[in-house]
């Protein structure tokens, strides 16, 4: 009788094992875990991500009790508003809508982007932004939304459908008038080269300084909400902005308008308090690092105004702005205090201290200008170690983009100047 039950249980031991799945990559892909987490500050509502290996995430709200308010798949950056009114996050595109975007090469600007969330907790309301780039919350402050737009894309189609018969009759004239200018014009160049040769084919030069430009980073719209009252501000062109810790203060950075010479980069500073801007800086070549105080009342940042926008060199340096006049410059290379050969870095964390008392900024060893007397083509590419570099060449060229933004600590005390 103990054989028989011995082999009955070996049996169903084996049996068991046989019908495990074995683990591949179609188990573990599908292996789930708890990604963010937050807590509102009333400890009424947690929201949380469950990431997979492969494909699409889910973002779940819920109460402390268990019971789930909403699910929203490829949910992340989560932020609960100080008074825990509101939830606010980004929803990824999907991962076939990415892939396939990837597998076809689409330039930056054509792949797909992410979409804002505001839920309403009390109601459960949501509200979806399409193409948002990024968002920012002041710390201790529920009152204020910022967020940054994507480049619009124009739909072309929904143009298209919006022409009746009538416009799309006077676009046709209007294209027929055109294709006559065109070949009037190349009728009269032709008549030119008969007459003075090939020579008036060139393409007219235009002075370096009156060539449109194009702006790699050209700003977006960045939209600032008043969460209590619904009430929003546009500011267009903009490329960086940052809220001060209690909502009192927004800075941002405006660029350049591609192909439009005209137009100025600025750093503006809106009190959100009573609206009131002030423009910190204007006429520069790039501005970046701010900071705010703890009060949202003092400002720094570095920026770069060299007249020669294209020298292989750039020197910036550190401003300070409090309410009022324009920013004043607090320290360059040539600065006392400032080692020989070295000078403000664009690549450090600027902060303030607790009081506002101190200012803490990153100094570097200036490198050396980039040789643009020969072409890329005969140039030689030599890699040279010395023996008292801290790093190794292959920490060199593995680390080289972060090795060159390294910078060292520095300090401005207002009191001694």
């Amino acid at each position: 009788m103990k054989t028989t039950i011995s082999l009955i249980c070996i049996f169903i031991t084996l049996n068991t094992f046989s019908q495990k799945k074995p683990l591949d990559h179609s188990v573990y892909d599908s292996w789930q875990s708890i990604g963010e987490r937050i807590i509102s500050n009333n400890g009424k509502a947690v929201a949380y991500t469950i990431p997979v290996q492969e494909g699409d995430a889910t973002m779940t709200l819920q109460q402390p009790d268990g019971k789930k308010l909403f699910e929203i798949p490829r949910g992340y950056n989560l932020n609960f508003t100080e008074d825990s009114r509101f939830l606010i996050f980004k929803i990824k595109p999907t991962y076939k809508q990415t892939r396939d975007a990837r597998i076809k090469k689409r330039k930056p600007d054509e792949m797909p982007k992410d979409t804002l969330a505001i839920i309403e907790i009390a109601s459960l309301k949501l509200e979806k932004i399409a193409r948002v780039k990024s968002y920012k919350l002041p710390e201790k402050n529920s009152g204020w939304l910022a967020y940054l737009m994507e480049k619009p894309l124009a739909d072309v189609q929904r143009q298209q459908r919006e022409l009746d018969s009538l416009s799309r009759i006077k676009a046709i004239s209007n294209i027929i008038d055109s294709l006559t200018r065109v070949a009037d014009s190349l009728r009269n160049k032709l008549a030119q080269v008969q007459m003075m040769g090939l020579a008036t084919l060139q393409p007219a030069r235009l002075p370096e300084e009156a060539r449109p430009e194009e702006i790699s980073d050209e700003g977006t719209e960045l939209i600032v909400r008043n969460l209590s009252t619904g009430s929003e501000n546009r500011y267009k062109l903009v490329n960086d902005y940052l809220l001060s810790k209690y909502g009192n203060t927004l800075v941002f950075k405006t660029t350049r308008q591609s192909r439009n010479t005209s137009a100025k980069p600025f750093v503006l500073r809106r009190n959100l308090n009573n609206n009131r801007v002030d423009t910190v800086l204007r006429n520069f070549n790039d501005a970046r690092s701010f900071a705010l105080d703890e009060k949202g009342e003092q400002l720094a940042f570095v920026a770069e105004r060299d007249s020669n926008k294209k020298g292989s060199q750039k020197f910036y340096k550190l401003y300070y702005h409090n309410n009022g006049d324009s920013a004043l410059q607090l320290a360059n290379k040539n600065t006392t205090g400032i080692p020989a050969k070295w000078g403000v870095s664009e690549f450090a964390n600027i902060s303030f201290s607790k009081s506002g008392k101190r200012l803490f900024f990153g100094t570097a060893p200036i490198l050396p200008p980039k040789d643009t007397t020969l072409p890329e083509f005969e140039r030689v590419n030599v890699d040279i170690w010395n023996y008292k570099d801290e790093d190794l060449m292959p920490a060199q060229l593995k680390f080289g983009d972060s090795l060159s933004r390294k910078n060292y600590l520095a300090r401005y005390d207002f009191d001694k100047k």
